[in-house]
């Protein structure tokens, strides 16, 4: 063999070496990669057969359920709120609206009028006292028409309770009525017994009032400090005989044996109780 013969032989075989380490190592580093693909297949098949992560996924699902549960919740209480409330606004415009009307205003006069039950009231200053409001309402009984004056209006006694019998039918058949007050009631008491003595009294020259026609006289339960009054008390009541008791007490009416009571801790108290009674006996209130 020629040198370079040899030198051609060596340097193949040097090659030869060369590249027999590099595709072993090659194929290591590929074994290497299909290992770790292995290892990572193989974990994510764990990860997915885990029955750990299975459960915390499901929690993690009920607890997103859950919130949105709640969210839902709370807006469907909120607007059965909404629709409540409503619900009473409405209710109350219809229950109020109603009763409390108001026709017409006088800037001027300051006179305000509004229906109770088809009755119109027209609020206005008394003449004698300007700093009194008077409630005056239009009626028929029988053919006529007539005109009384209060001193409350009827919305304004709605919290005093009264007797079923206590209506115009309690007046039927009765030939006298006396409304009777204590001795020391007398000058206190004198304008809520005439509140009831108007509607019920003979009508007199130049009088709007009297309505019914029915002999009225105010009288005292103890004529010993008032010798000049009649002295009667719910004793002298009848079928006949009406009697209204004016007395102090604990703001009540009551009706016994043809004998209506009336007590009340102060004079507005006997005077509203008596403006309820005057109603009651026209029908305008029950």
């Amino acid at each position: 063999m020629t040198d370079n013969e040899k030198n051609k032989e060596s340097e193949n075989d040097t090659e030869n070496l060369n590249s027999m380490p590099k595709s072993k190592e090659a194929k290591d580093h590929n074994s290497d990669d299909m290992i770790n693909n292995k290892n990572d297949k193989s974990d994510k098949k764990e990860n997915e057969n885990d029955p750990e992560s299975e459960d915390a996924r499901e929690d993690n699902e009920n607890q997103e359920k859950k919130h949105l549960n709640k969210n839902k919740t709370k807006k469907n209480r909120i607007y059965a709120g909404i629709a409540v409330l409503a619900l009473i606004v409405i209710i109350l415009l219809a229950v109020f609206l109603p009763k409390y009307n108001t026709i017409n205003t006088n800037s001027q006069t300051k006179i305000k009028q509004y229906i109770y039950r088809g009755f119109v009231f027209n609020r206005s200053m008394s003449l004698l006292n300007q700093s009194v409001s008077i409630w005056s309402t239009e009626f028929n009984l029988g053919n006529q028409t007539y005109q009384a004056d209060f001193y409350y209006d009827p919305l304004n006694l709605t919290d005093i309770m009264l007797p079923k019998a206590v209506n115009s039918s309690i007046l039927l058949n009765r030939t006298q009525i006396y409304i009777t007050l204590q001795s020391n009631l007398t000058g206190t008491a004198s304008i809520p017994a005439l509140e009831i003595g108007k509607i019920t009294g003979v009508m007199k020259s130049g009088s709007i009032y009297g309505i019914y026609g029915i002999s009225t006289i105010f009288t005292v339960m103890n004529n010993s400090e008032s010798p000049q009054y009649l002295q009667v008390t719910c004793q002298n009541a009848s079928s006949s005989i009406l009697v209204f008791q004016l007395m102090p007490g604990n703001n009540t009416i009551s009706y016994n044996n043809n004998c209506i009571i009336v007590k009340a801790d102060n004079y507005t108290n006997l005077l509203r109780e008596s403006d309820r009674i005057a109603y009651a006996l026209l029908n305008i209130m029950n």
